[in-house]
This record gives C-alpha cells, sequence and structure tokens, in this order.
C-alpha cells in the first residue's frame, strides 16, 4: 500500500476516534493472535546484535569431503522424491521441483572453495563451479575421494536443517536465516514475515512518485509494519540515489567539484515502524548490514503512533500491512501458517482491511 503524505481528508473527531478505537483492537489482537516459533532454530531476538548473519555471509570455516556433501545433496533428493507433491495437495504448499530449488538454493549460500587435495590452495568456487568440476571428473573417471570443500556450515547442520524443512514445513529462509530480496541480502528468522517478491514493486511505485515530483526526495519517508525492514532499506537505497548521495551524505565523485567545496547536504530519511520487539531488531540489523543506518530510523510503536511529529512533513508512506482475512487463516500453506508471524499477516474478521483502515485513519487524523 503506497499512501500520499498530504491527504485531503477533513481532521475530525470522529476520525480520530476510529482511528484510536481501531489501534487498540489492532494492538490487542497483535499479542493474543501472535503464535510463537517453535525454538528449533533460534528464538525471537530482541536487540539487533544477536540477529544472526544470512548463511552466505557467514565465515566459511567448515572442512568436508566433497562426497560428504554429494552425499547429502543425494539423500535430500531422494526424500524430496518420496515426498512428491504431497505438500501442494495438502495446502497449496511447495511441490517437488520448488522443493528441488531450495536444495540448490542453500548450496549456492554454503559452498565457498573446493581443492582436489590438501597440498592444493583452496580455489573459491560457487556450487555451480563445483558441480561442474565434479561431474566434468566423474565423466573422466577421476577420483574424487580426496576433493575437500569449504563451507559456511556444516554437513552435519544441513542434514538437521533439511530434517526440519520436510518434516516440520519450516521455511527454508528461516533455516539459512537468508532472504534475497531485490538487490538485497536481508537476515529473517522466527517473528519475522519472509519478505514476497511481489513487495519489490513498492519501491518502483516509490520511484515513479519521485520522478514525477523530484521534491518527495528531499522529505523523510514512513515504512509502516516494516518487518525485516526490507522496504525501508530498499526505500532508503533508492531514495540515496535519487539524492546522488552514499550512505554516509556524500555526493558521489564528479558532482559537484572538488570534496572541500561541495556544500552541506542532508541524508534522506526513512522512518521504520513495527511494533514487534523482533521486527524491530532484525530491521535495524538489516539496514546496518545494507550500508543504510545513517538513513534507516527504526521504531518500535504501532502504526502511525510513533510519527506523530511528522505529520504533514512525510513525502510518502509505503506500507505492506496484513490482509488475509481471519477465516483464511487456518487454511494456510503449513510454510506460512505454522511458522510466520499472525499478527504479520491476519487482517481481521471481515475482509482482511482493518491494518488498511488503521493506516488510512492515522494518515489523516
Amino acid at each position: 500500500m503506497v499512501l500520499p503524505a498530504r491527504t485531503a481528508l477533513q481532521h475530525s473527531g470522529q476520525c480520530k476516534a476510529a482511528y484510536r478505537q481501531l489501534t487498540r483492537v489492532w494492538q490487542l489482537r497483535s499479542f493474543s493472535s501472535s503464535r510463537s516459533t517453535a525454538p528449533y532454530l533460534s528464538e525471537e531476538v530482541s536487540s539487533s546484535t544477536a540477529v544472526p548473519l544470512p548463511l552466505c555471509q557467514r565465515a566459511a570455516e567448515h572442512v568436508q569431503l566433497v562426497s560428504d556433501l554429494l552425499g547429502w545433496k543425494q539423500r535430500v533428493l531422494s526424500e524430496i522424491k518420496a515426498v512428491s507433491d504431497a505438500f501442494e495437495s495438502a495446502d497449496g504448499g511447495p511441490t517437488a521441483p520448488e522443493l528441488q530449488r531450495g536444495v540448490t538454493w542453500v548450496l549456492d549460500d554454503v559452498v565457498e572453495a573446493f581443492r582436489e587435495h590438501q597440498q592444493q590452495q583452496w580455489l573459491p568456487c560457487t556450487w555451480q563451479q563445483l558441480d561442474t568440476e565434479v561431474r566434468t571428473a566423474q565423466r573422466r573417471s577421476r577420483d574424487l575421494s580426496q576433493w575437500q570443500v569449504r563451507l559456511r556450515a556444516p554437513v552435519q547442520q544441513l542434514e538437521q536443517l533439511w530434517k526440519l524443512r520436510l518434516q516440520d514445513r519450516v521455511p527454508f529462509q528461516y533455516l539459512i536465516h537468508t532472504a534475497h530480496w531485490r538487490d538485497l541480502i536481508l537476515s529473517v528468522g522466527p517473528g519475522i514475515l519472509v519478505p514476497r517478491p511481489e513487495t519489490e514493486l513498492m519501491i518502483d511505485l516509490a520511484a515513479t512518485a519521485i520522478a514525477a515530483n523530484s521534491d518527495l526526495a528531499a522529505a523523510p519517508w514512513a515504512d509502516l509494519g516494516t518487518g525485516s525492514g526490507a522496504i525501508a532499506v530498499g526505500l532508503a537505497k533508492l531514495l540515496l540515489q535519487q539524492s546522488g548521495l552514499n550512505a554516509v551524505g556524500k555526493q558521489h565523485a564528479g558532482d559537484n567539484g572538488p570534496p572541500h567545496r561541495q556544500p552541506q547536504v542532508t541524508l534522506p530519511k526513512v522512518l521504520a515502524v513495527d511494533l514487534s520487539p523482533t521486527a524491530v531488531a532484525y530491521a535495524a540489523a538489516n539496514a546496518e548490514r545494507c550500508g543504510v543506518r545513517n538513513t534507516v530510523e527504526v521504531l518500535q510503536g504501532s502504526w502511525f503512533e510513533p510519527l506523530q511529529q511528522q505529520k504533514g512533513f512525510l513525502g510518502g508512506i509505503l506500507s505492506n500491512p496484513p490482509y488475509i482475512p481471519r477465516v483464511q487463516m487456518e487454511g494456510l500453506q503449513a510454510e506460512v501458517g505454522r511458522h510466520e508471524p499472525w499478527n504479520a499477516l491476519d487482517g481481521g474478521p471481515q475482509a482482511g482491511l482493518d491494518s488498511l483502515q488503521v493506516n488510512k485513519l492515522s494518515a489523516c487524523c
């Protein structure tokens, strides 16, 4: 949802009362209907320093035989073949090809380098490169028994995590604490809604609005219900690009002469709001790791409440609030219904528009 910051709606006592009532109902439901995530990965965190690194950004500290990794891959693919399309038939969950793609994505993130024997230097590689080397060696009947691979997680951990994937239907993004969104690598985990590809379009909508009115880039923007911080971080990068600045507020070389002659500039600002302390921690960590901590300010609170002093001064508001009607919640596929936070999904008892109404009223009252 994209809301214009300066909406031509009347400020009335009735509007404010309705906003307060809806906000109170939503706050109560946020705590009462939120389902705790299982403790198999990491507990929900409340500090940005406790947010785990995405698997692809961890140090590759685990040396194992390539045959061990290939054995794990073969076992998992056999298990997926046995599952077939049972998940899709049960609740619209992933098909066998989709589960297989998840295995490939994990391999992409976990592999860092390989060598053919201990005396050889490590050769940096991707999983695709390693797979090509292995297939070529097998065609030539070469001995692979001494080949080693350097991994960001041990094979034993991959075994445990993939059991959770197939037996408990845990989202694989939780297993590797990773979500790839636009050009960003974000950390996600229990208590955080995995950012969907469809929301990537919201940054494009903001870019279109700024192209039509360049003054919007100089005003602060808000992301309500920020979750992982994906929209806030993507928006921050857009605003910095539109302003010709880097993440520390300096203009790009060649923009306005030598650095000592450049005028003082103000960084764009994105205010990322969420009621969940877990979401606040993840959003802050992702802003830090994506290099926009000076642009994204993460605030804890319900929707527009932390932004009362910003009313009338925002360039725009982005939000992807809960929109699933409550009657449909029990029918969600297991990856979503069992594991992702219900307070980020449950849109209310009617048409799933409760939080949309809160945002609409908060923008004008």
